[in-house]
Order: C-alpha cells, then sequence, then structure tokens
C-alpha cells in the first residue's frame, strides 16, 4: 500500500484506497487457494464473486484490472491500476535484493524492508511449482486422501 500511494504521489482517498485494499488483498490469491500457475483469472474471479454487494460495478471493474494487470510491464492508463502495478514490481524485485530502478527513495526501501519482515513468504513462493505440478501427489487434498487410505 505504501509502495502504491509513493507511486500516486498521495495518500489515495477513501473510495480509491478501499479498492486498492481489496485488490491488494486478492492479487495473487489464486496461487495459494487455486493451486493455479495462470492465477491471475482465478484471483480476480474470487474477489469479483467475493466483493459483489460491497463495491459497485466500477469499483469490482478496477479491482479486477488492477489483479489481471499488476504483472504488466508496461504502463496502464488508470492511475491506480498502474501505480500498483509499479508497486508491485517494486516489491517482488526488491524481495529479490535487485530492486528495479522506479524513483523510489533508497531510504523508503530500507525501511520497508526493516519494517515489514518476509517470514518466509519468499522461501514459500519458490515451493508453489511443486505444488501445482498436476502429478505432484501433496497437491491439494491429495496428501490427506492418501494418508487415510493408508490407515484404513
Amino acid at each position: 500500500m505504501s509502495f502504491t500511494s509513493y507511486f500516486l504521489g498521495k495518500e489515495p482517498d477513501a473510495g480509491p484506497k478501499k479498492v486498492l485494499e481489496a485488490a491488494l488483498a486478492y492479487h495473487d490469491l489464486g496461487l495459494w487457494s487455486d493451486l493455479k500457475a495462470s492465477y491471475l483469472g482465478p484471483s480476480a474471479e474470487r474477489a469479483r464473486k467475493d466483493l459483489s454487494g460491497t463495491f459497485s460495478e466500477p469499483e469490482l471493474k478496477q479491482i479486477e484490472d488492477i489483479i489481471m494487470n499488476h504483472h504488466k510491464y508496461t504502463e496502464a492508463s488508470d492511475p491506480l491500476v498502474d501505480a500498483m502495478r509499479k508497486a508491485d514490481w517494486l516489491d517482488f524485485t526488491n524481495n529479490l535484493r535487485f530492486p528495479m530502478r522506479s524513483g523510489m527513495p533508497s531510504g523508503n526501501l530500507a525501511k520497508a524492508n526493516t519494517e515489514v519482515p518476509r517470514e518466509g513468504f519468499f522461501t514459500a513462493l519458490a515451493k508453489r511449482p511443486f505444488a501445482i505440478r498436476p502429478d505432484n501427489p501433496f497437491k491439494a487434498g491429495q496428501a490427506l486422501k492418501a494418508s487415510f487410505l493408508s490407515h484404513v
């Protein structure tokens, strides 16, 4: 959120901030909840399903746009989508220890690295391909089923 605010040039107003908070919560969710390597669509679908009735149709569309475009390398026309796109790239590259050239002051990155612990996220992320392989016996539910059947 702080990186996105930096790229917007200000803290977003209440409405856009709620949209951004929702998009941030869902933007990579399909990677974990749906065990899919191609997770942007499932993340956007889940956001729309869960957030319908809470957000207006234009807000839901903007949430979907943020989710679907946050990995793009090229500029987005919507300032909120573009700020989140830049922020996500910076967050990803910063956590891999080679932050992209963004104009973000290095002091801001140092502060983020100090105040927001990684808590093993990138280790878990590196293991995702093994969890989402179609032939992986430990894919969601299969390990539990195998464990149960071995005790029957």
